[in-house]
């Protein structure tokens, strides 16, 4: 698909991209244990540090959260 812009035009597309980039890196990252795969949900047990997340910590996550595999 060809598209032409003018050089205006484009300039104005890039900045409302830049913009919407911004707002995005704004956006805080969560990393629930609910959604890591080295969470299981059904004893509580983290694979990863080879423990039992307390159920006080498991919304806040952890640094080495990682997303599961969805299928």
């Amino acid at each position: 698909m060809q598209v032409s812009l003018t050089p205006a035009s484009r300039d104005r597309k890039i900045d409302a991209l830049h913009e919407a980039i911004a707002v995005l890196n704004s956006l805080p990252v969560v990393t629930p244990c609910a959604q890591c795969e080295f969470f299981r949900a059904d004893d509580g047990y983290c694979e990863r540090w080879k423990t039992g997340v307390p159920p006080e910590h498991r919304a806040a996550g952890c640094g080495e959260w990682a997303e599961a595999i969805p299928f």
